[in-house]
């Protein structure tokens, strides 16, 4: 699951408060701060939408300074061009 977060913090202090929550949480395997909105983008890896629900409430959503999130479950990954040596391996 991929969630955006956006946070209302003035302070280093607090940021660094909110970053460290994160990083205790087992269900958040990623944590980025990001510029612009959102602040955050977490990675969340969860059992199922019930077991996100049960994160998000009672963990995530009682940190204090969040203003909003927005859970995006994912469907499959799109693959992507590789390189090898320099060229593509799929042809255009």
């Amino acid at each position: 699951m991929t969630v955006s977060v956006e946070v209302v913090m003035n302070d280093q202090r607090s940021l660094k408060e909110f970053e460290s929550a994160l990083a205790v949480m087992p269900e958040v395997v990623e944590a980025r701060r990001v510029f612009g909105s959102p602040d955050h983008i977490l990675e969340v890896l969860v059992a199922d939408v019930a077991a996100y629900e049960r994160f998000q409430t009672t963990k995530l959503l009682v940190l204090p300074g969040i203003s909003r999130t927005i859970s995006c479950p994912r469907r499959r990954a799109v693959p992507r061009h590789r390189q090898n040596l320099g060229c593509l391996v799929s042809p255009r």
